[in-house]
C-alpha cells in the first residue's frame, strides 16, 4: 500500500494545482433526505439515499463516482470500512489503488457503516467507470452507512445537475 502522504483525494489534487479552496458550499438549503436520492461531493464520491434500516434512521450507499473510476484506472487494491465502523463527513472511509495513483474515499455523511462491498475487496477490479454507481447487489459501491440525521448536509452535497456543472469547471 502506498504511504499515507501519496493518498490524495483525487479533486484536491487538482485543486490545489490550480489554487483552489478544497471546500465548496454549493446549496443554500439542505438538501432533504429523499428516498432514490443521488448526490455528490467535490472529491468525486456519492451518496444514494436507500430504504430505511435500523435505529430510526436511514440506510445510504456510498461509492466514488464514474468520473473519479475513469481518472483512476484498472482499480488493484480497494481498503473498506469496517462493518459498524463510525464514520464523519469529510473523513476517510477507505482507499482505492490503481495502476495509476492510490486515492482515499473520503464519507460524505456521517453514520454507521452498515454493509462493506466484499465483493470489491476480492475482486477490486469489479469497480469500473460501469459499475462504479450501481447501487445495487453485484455493483461498485462501496459500503452502505446507517445515517441518523433526517437532512443531509448542505454544505458538501451536490446534485446530478451541480456536479455535472462542477465537472465542467474543473476541466473534466
Amino acid at each position: 500500500m502506498a504511504p499515507a502522504h501519496l493518498l490524495r483525494p483525487l479533486r484536491l489534487a487538482a485543486a490545489a494545482a490550480r489554487g483552489l479552496a478544497p471546500r465548496r458550499s454549493f446549496s443554500a438549503a439542505p438538501p432533504a433526505l429523499h428516498e432514490g436520492r443521488k448526490l455528490y461531493t467535490a472529491d468525486h464520491e456519492y451518496v444514494h439515499v436507500g430504504g430505511g434500516g435500523g435505529g430510526g434512521g436511514r440506510l445510504a450507499t456510498v461509492g466514488i463516482s464514474r468520473h473519479a473510476a475513469a481518472a483512476l484506472g484498472d482499480i488493484v487494491y480497494i481498503e473498506l470500512p469496517a462493518a459498524r465502523a463510525t464514520l464523519a463527513a469529510g473523513s476517510p472511509l477507505g482507499t482505492v489503488e490503481s495502476v495509476k495513483s492510490a486515492s482515499e474515499v473520503l464519507s460524505p455523511v456521517d453514520g454507521v457503516v452498515a454493509e462493506v462491498n466484499r465483493a470489491l475487496a476480492d475482486r477490486p477490479a469489479l469497480l469500473t467507470p460501469e459499475s462504479a454507481e450501481d447501487v445495487a447487489d453485484g455493483g461498485g459501491w462501496l459500503c452502505r452507512v446507517e445515517i441518523a440525521a433526517q437532512e443531509l448536509p448542505h454544505d458538501n452535497l451536490m446534485t446530478p445537475d451541480q456536479y455535472e456543472a462542477f465537472k465542467k469547471g474543473e476541466g473534466q
